[in-house]
């Protein structure tokens, strides 16, 4: 059941993301890469993320190729669709969605 729900969760979240914009980069795991390119612009939305409450982690250079900074979220059995949602809600806000 927990396996099942981990991978609802992770379908969940990339179903959502789809119509905002974002290109994910990965789908295969729950770890679900999301491209912002910018290294700087991928701090300022963690930072954003993190004063909602959200863990991410930005990664980059030299963890990412230049020029192709991610978010990395962590999808989890856990997850609420509540708490899914209002990731997707911050992430439409900071691509102007909302």
């Amino acid at each position: 059941q927990r396996r099942q729900r981990l991978w609802d969760n992770q379908r969940y979240f990339v179903e959502r993301m789809a119509p905002l914009g974002y290109q994910i980069l990965s789908t295969a795991t729950p770890i679900v890469p999301v491209l912002i390119g910018d290294a700087a612009q991928c701090q300022r939305h963690a930072q954003e993320l993190r004063k909602e409450g959200i863990h991410v982690d930005a990664i980059q250079f030299p963890a990412a190729p230049l020029g192709q900074a991610r978010l990395r979220f962590m999808m989890n059995a856990g997850h609420t669709r509540a708490q899914i949602d209002h990731v997707v809600s911050v992430m439409a806000r900071l691509a102007g969605r909302v």
